[in-house]
């Protein structure tokens, strides 16, 4: 018996129309397998032939799992599972081997026919070592040959970057021309008009555990838009010139991260300040150099940091100010770097943050439009997510289809 959340939460949708509808749904706090009976039943009146053939999505992520089972005749018919709480391997494997065992008492005559896992950290063939997850190197690392066989099925199963399947399902959420519901152009009064997906070349930046970065891209060789997952996020961050009001600042806190992560000798990247970590980071920073305390980083966390700064405590707030002011450089320089006509910052991280962006926003299109080639960004357009919307999902599952076609 394994707990999911504290109270469980199952959402059946469909798309009709490019439209989500929710039909059906139950809240209940209890154990997974108390009610996981009345959690798959929907499925049963799903397409079907020889068997009940679905596919599996899921998104791994630093405190737990989210999992989409999906018609296989029909995408956009699904069930979301409740969250599970995952933070080692072998929470993953035992959690899914349950939810294989509870499927299958419910319809015994399903068929997974493509799987796919959106997770953070570096894929080597069948093989991740997750980068969210806390731990030894054995409690981290994961093969598909370790998850039950009739969820993921050998040769149309796989691993996908988590920022790739961001965008992935951004294309997806965008063929139903519903994409606009989730994000908003900054900076509208001086860029140029467009979409959040153009029809040459999208970065997308996702803010969460790290700085994740894939692209979008169309060219005359393809009939379609592709993915390409990037490190970008691993660039290193660029400061202001000397003669800047700023210099010091920046000079101080890059030294201050470099010191402590890197003995001093090396430049930070981007994902040093734009991640979870980074905002410990900056927050660490500013307490010091107000307080001249130095609280250790494994004692702080992101997320509270970002809820001390909602409710203005000031070092926080100034925290997260800074942190997105440095979302505002990365998408800069990664924009101008990959020759992008846009930029979608997209996490639920972003949407919280909006707030910040609002509140600052001439600080933000500054820092945006502050670059040695300026006229490089009068062609570039900038989204940021304002509402929350689990786009690895979608992605992940767009994925899991196409490998069952295989």
């Amino acid at each position: 018996m394994i707990l999911l959340n504290d109270v469980l939460i199952l959402t059946v949708a469909y798309m009709k129309e490019k439209s989500f509808i929710v039909y059906h749904s139950i809240s209940i706090q209890f154990y997974f397998s108390m009610i996981s009976k009345e959690l798959f039943k929907p499925i049963l009146n799903w397409p079907k032939d020889s068997k009940l053939p679905l596919c599996v999505a899921c998104d791994v992520g630093g405190s737990g799992t989210y999992v989409r089972l999906s018609s296989f005749f029909d995408e956009s018919q699904y069930i979301d599972l409740p969250k599970l709480k995952t933070q080692k391997a072998s929470d993953l494997i035992s959690a899914l081997n349950t939810v294989s065992k509870e499927l299958k008492s419910v319809a015994p005559t399903i068929e997974c026919r493509g799987s796919s896992l959106s997770v953070a950290g570096p894929i080597t063939e069948d093989t991740v070592v997750f980068t969210n997850w806390p731990g030894q190197y054995s409690n981290r690392t994961l093969s598909l040959s370790e998850l039950p066989t009739d969820l993921f099925p050998k040769n149309r199963s796989k691993f996908l970057n988590d920022t790739e399947s961001i965008a992935y399902g951004i294309l997806a959420v965008n063929r139903l021309g519903t994409l606009d519901k989730y994000f908003e152009k900054l900076f509208s009064e001086t860029s140029p008009d467009g979409p959040p997906v153009n029809d040459r070349r999208t970065a997308v930046v996702s803010v969460g555990t790290g700085l994740g970065c894939s692209l979008i891209v169309k060219t005359p060789l393809f009939n379609r838009k592709i993915v390409v997952p990037t490190e970008l996020g691993h660039l290193e961050l660029p400061i202001v010139g000397h003669r800047n009001a700023n210099y010091q600042f920046e000079r101080e806190l890059v030294q201050h991260i470099s010191n402590h992560w890197y003995e001093g000798e090396l430049a930070i990247e981007f994902e040093d300040i734009t991640s979870g970590k980074g905002l410990c980071n900056v927050y660490q920073f500013l307490v010091k150099k107000a307080t001249g305390k130095v609280i250790p980083t494994e004692t702080l966390d992101g997320a509270q940091i970002a809820q001390m700064a909602a409710e203005k405590e000031p070092l926080a707030y100034k925290a997260l100010v800074i942190f997105n002011q440095m979302v505002i450089r990365a998408a800069k320089t990664i924009s101008t770097t990959m020759n992008c006509d846009s930029v979608i910052l997209a996490s639920d991280n972003q949407a919280d943050n909006y707030h910040i962006i609002k509140d600052n926003y001439s600080l933000m299109k500054n820092e945006f439009y502050s670059f040695i080639r300026p006229n490089w960004l009068n062609t570039i357009t900038v989204f940021t997510q304002t509402k929350r919307m689990n786009f690895n999902l979608f992605g992940t599952s767009h994925i899991a289809h196409q490998l069952s076609k295989k």
